[in-house]
């Protein structure tokens, strides 16, 4: 337990009157590789720091009024805006322990206990590393863009603080996900003192931490054929109008050709939800492909590929 004191992190931003607490977030590497998620570090690394641990034992009063701190440069090396992800890299920082092993909420049962850890209140400046216990309550698959990742529901009422907390599964000793926050119904409502009702839920939504072994996790599911046949499997079946494709090619106004401009960032992350790797990393080999694509035309690339 003791060692999520020195791997779950606030990230915070350089402002005007010192530092601004996002959230929480938690290594994933030990080359200092930190998991958030993208709602609170938004598409800018200007200014964005992560503060690094200040207690070593849960057991250790926290002192309130103690606002000195280290603060580490942080970039972002992913952002995936349709699972609300983001990966920074820490400068200079390394981790020398051994991290917990991600794991998935495939592997535990609903009304199964998990752990959760992180800076319920940091937000509103209160710097207290947490831990709290819930149940599973339901596990649910979510839609954005035509993708759906993998939830569960746990039975606790979070903090905007907790947004990036980490989830871990005493029964399997694995990491086994990331909270995201309470689900708000569409519609907004009205402010009360500053609070919508609408998000005094009894329950949280927290993503899958599932991955192949090769990559950082959060997302997608290992498979041992040629990561480049399968690359250009899928590829294949987008542009030459698959179904499993089709309501990725509707979001961008696709009928039966390409043509149009097309958002490359939408597609990487659509082939790299069904393999498990980074959008980034996919968006050059899609921009190439795309170009050939729209040398030859589709019907001829359909052929031959």
């Amino acid at each position: 337990m003791q060692i999520f004191t020195q791997i779950v992190v606030v990230i915070g931003r350089i402002g005007t009157n010192g530092i601004n607490m996002l959230g929480t977030g938690f290594m994933v590497r030990n080359s200092g590789i930190v998991a958030t998620p993208r709602h609170v570090v938004g598409d800018s690394d200007n200014g964005l720091v992560a503060l690094m641990p200040h207690v070593t034992n849960f057991s250790q009063y926290q002192d309130t009024s103690d606002t000195s701190c280290q603060s580490i440069p942080a970039t972002i090396v992913e952002s995936d805006p349709i699972k609300d992800i983001a990966l920074l890299q820490l400068q200079g920082i390394t981790f020398s322990g051994k991290l917990p092993q991600l794991g998935s909420f495939d592997s535990v049962s609903v009304s199964e206990n998990v752990h959760i850890y992180g800076y319920p209140h940091c937000v509103e400046g209160r710097r207290v590393l947490t831990y709290q216990s819930a149940e599973i309550g339901s596990k649910v698959l979510l839609q954005s863009h035509g993708i759906k990742s993998k939830y569960a529901v746990i039975n606790i009422q979070s903090r905007p603080g907790q947004s990036g907390s980490l989830i871990y599964s005493p029964a399997i000793q694995r990491i086994v996900g990331m909270l995201n926050g309470a689900y708000v119904p569409e519609g907004g409502g009205i402010s009360l003192g500053g609070i919508n009702p609408h998000e005094l839920n009894q329950t949280t939504q927290c993503i899958s931490a599932q991955g192949p072994n090769s990559t950082v996790g959060f997302g997608g599911g290992g498979n041992p054929e040629p990561f480049y046949d399968r690359f250009c499997e899928e590829f294949r079946k987008f542009v030459c109008g698959h179904e499993s494709y089709e309501q990725v090619r509707q979001q961008l106004g696709m009928e039966s050709n390409i043509v149009k401009g097309l958002c490359i960032t939408t597609i990487s992350s659509a082939i790299g939800a069904t393999l498990g790797f980074a959008a980034t990393l996919l968006a050059p080999a899609v921009a190439a492909l795309l170009y050939l694509v729209g040398q030859m035309g589709v019907n001829a690339w359909c052929e031959v590929s």
